[in-house]
């Protein structure tokens, strides 16, 4: 009897070792699948940076673990492994901690930074920097903290791109884009200039902190990961982002890949010069500035002030040159070689009837890496030459308060370069071309410490992504979606050119309303680029929104709230929504209501616009 219950029980067993093995297999099987994420990413400075501190793939959120992981695998620790594995030893046998978090490699038979860093260093000195991808968001520019300039990353960056992805350039000296909220709010191509490197923040030498956050706000390496093993920083994606690799040169052990320079920017033609001592300079109140001598100066003087960051008591302005062609236009102001040691200057640029700022630390320049001759790009911006367009300076600055009584502030001269009189077309992200003129290529110095950024956002951490199986799978939807938003070429319209429409390009994220969310682009308007640069403009013939939106049998019936105007006009508000909601397939007709919900032709397959629409 109990060899009969054994016999049942080995069986019993047997079976239940077959269904745990399917079970486990089918549980295999539906893996969620992890989606390649498509290389986006192309250097984000021109000319050759020194191979600096990697990304840390043991811990990136500056908490030292004693380890250091690289993206191709290699490990380096704070204390000498024992026993000693193989490869090279440190130059002096059974230290491996050189501080600043440097520990030695055997395997790169190098030293490697740095334990808990989040982003990649690349050794530089003042040089512009690039929007390394095309960007619909600029999140944020300006300094961490204008009360602690040696804190965090100093002046820096944030651009978030249309994959959700973020990226974040830190240490800088000039910011030269603005921030705004909304996705979809820019249209900033990558290659387009976003500021200079510098050395502000938490750093010990000049150099660019780049930092790459993904769609959920953890820090990944944009190199990837290419260890043998799994990747200790479950949050990467395996594939390396770069389109194009930055180009590098090394002092210690390669671990980086290299790609092609960028070519620096080419000098600027000479422009419209707006002097102090010109006739479009104005003081705010007269006489409230210094004048100093100096021969870098233009035309060989200068005015001063000491900031402060209360109120505005004093102001430069330099108005935009008179009876100068409208368009588009490279800004550039003088600084010159004395009296120049503010760091939070801000400059105000008044344009197209928008008002945008810039930052630049005065005492960084002029400097023998880069605008040697005091020469400091502002950013590209239309004018539309109607009058009270202007740059001005004030003595509020975003300096910090101590030692505030021993710093000058500037003010010499403005260039404005002209580029183009049409608005530029955006290009479609990912696409861009850079073309930049070479000239030339100024040889960093060797930031050899890294820049310890202690100050790190906690981000919940979410669930692990479990790696696909070889089980076919349908294809997964995109998580973003790119649709079309038609504004007006204000240019066109008023030269009454057509065709008027001008084509943005919004990403919003798949699972969405495409119809409601292009409605609610339109009336929120153009983006600050697309306005200001490009010369975009929305039409609303009064009306200030819309109530509803159905969507039935082909027919989108769209109830607009606010007043009602055609002025006249043939071409109207009733046009561009047309065009924003028939991109979409199962929209053939739009009827359009006014806000007492009347419109034309309520009935049949037509569209229809309210009878005030009429010209």
């Amino acid at each position: 009897m109990t060899r009969i219950i054994k016999s049942i029980f080995i069986i019993l067993f047997a079976i239940g070792l077959i269904l745990s093995a399917r079970g486990f297999a089918d549980s295999a099987s539906a893996a969620p699948h992890r989606e390649v994420v498509a290389a986006f990413l192309y250097p984000p400075y021109p000319g050759t940076a020194s191979q600096e501190s990697v990304f840390d793939h043991s811990a990136p959120y500056y908490v030292p673990n004693k380890r250091v992981v690289a993206f191709n695998g290699e490990e380096a620790f704070k204390n000498c492994p024992a026993p000693q594995p193989a490869g090279k030893s440190p130059p002096q046998d059974g230290i491996c901690d050189a501080g600043y978090g440097i520990y030695w490699s055997y395997g790169l038979g190098s030293w490697m930074a740095y334990d808990g860093h989040d982003g990649i260093d690349y050794g530089m000195n003042y040089r512009p920097v690039y929007a390394a991808a095309d960007t619909d968001r600029v999140a944020y520019a300006g300094w961490s903290n204008p009360q602690d300039h040696r804190v965090a990353l100093g002046l820096y960056v944030k651009l978030h791109h249309p994959n959700g992805y973020s990226t974040t350039y830190g240490h800088l000296s000039a910011v030269v884009v603005q921030s705004c909220p909304l996705d979809g709010c820019v249209v900033l191509s990558h290659g387009e200039w976003i500021g200079f490197s510098g050395n502000t923040g938490n750093t010990s030498g000049p150099h660019l902190h780049l930092q790459l956050t993904n769609p959920v706000g953890r820090a990944v390496d944009p190199y990837g990961w290419q260890g043998s093993g799994a990747d200790p920083w479950s949050y990467d994606q395996p594939e390396s982002l770069w389109v194009q690799y930055p180009a590098l040169y090394y002092y210690n052990a390669v671990i980086l890949p290299s790609g092609e320079p960028l070519a620096f920017p080419s000098a600027p033609p000479i422009g419209y010069i707006i002097d102090d001592s010109d006739a479009g300079f104005t003081e705010i109140p007269d006489s409230c500035w210094e004048v100093a001598s100096s021969t870098d100066a233009q035309n060989g003087s200068f005015r001063y002030i000491n900031p402060h960051i209360t109120v505005v008591t004093c102001s430069a302005q330099w108005a935009f040159p008179k009876n100068s062609r409208p368009g588009l236009y490279s800004v550039y102001i003088r600084i010159p070689s004395i009296k120049a040691t503010s760091q939070g200057a801000r400059y105000i640029i008044q344009h197209n009837n928008s008002a945008d700022l810039a930052y630049l630390n005065q005492d960084a320049y002029p400097n023998r890496f880069y605008a040697t001759d005091g020469w400091v790009y502002l950013g590209k911006y239309n004018f539309s030459g109607a009058g009270d367009e202007y740059i001005r300076l004030t003595n509020q600055t975003l300096d910090e308060l101590a030692g505030i009584e021993n710093l000058d502030l500037s003010a010499d001269a403005v260039r404005f370069v002209f580029l183009t009189s049409a608005a530029p077309t955006p290009t479609q992200p990912g696409i861009v071309t850079l073309a930049f003129t070479p000239s030339n290529t100024f040889t960093p110095t060797v930031t050899r410490t890294p820049t310890i950024t202690r100050t790190a956002t906690m981000t919940r951490t979410p669930s692990h992504t479990p790696m696909p199986t070889n089980t076919r799978r349908p294809t997964p939807t995109p998580p973003y979606t790119k649709v079309n938003i038609y504004f007006v070429d204000n240019e066109k319209y008023n030269a009454d050119n057509p065709p008027y429409e001008a084509i943005a390009t919004r990403w919003t994220k798949s699972n969405r309303n495409f119809p409601q969310y292009v409605l609610n682009e339109y009336f929120k308007g153009p983006g600050d680029t697309e306005k200001n640069t490009y010369g975009w403009i929305a039409l609303y013939n009064e009306f200030t929104g819309y109530k509803k939106m159905e969507i039935a049998d082909g027919i989108a019936r769209v109830y607009l709230k606010g007043g009602c105007n055609s002025g006249g006009a043939t071409y109207t508000i009733a046009d561009l929504l047309k065009m924003n909601l028939k991109q979409f397939s199962r929209i053939q007709y739009v009827k359009i209501y006014d806000q007492n919900g009347q419109t034309q032709n309520p009935d049949g397959a037509s569209d229809s616009i309210p009878a005030c629409l009429e010209p």
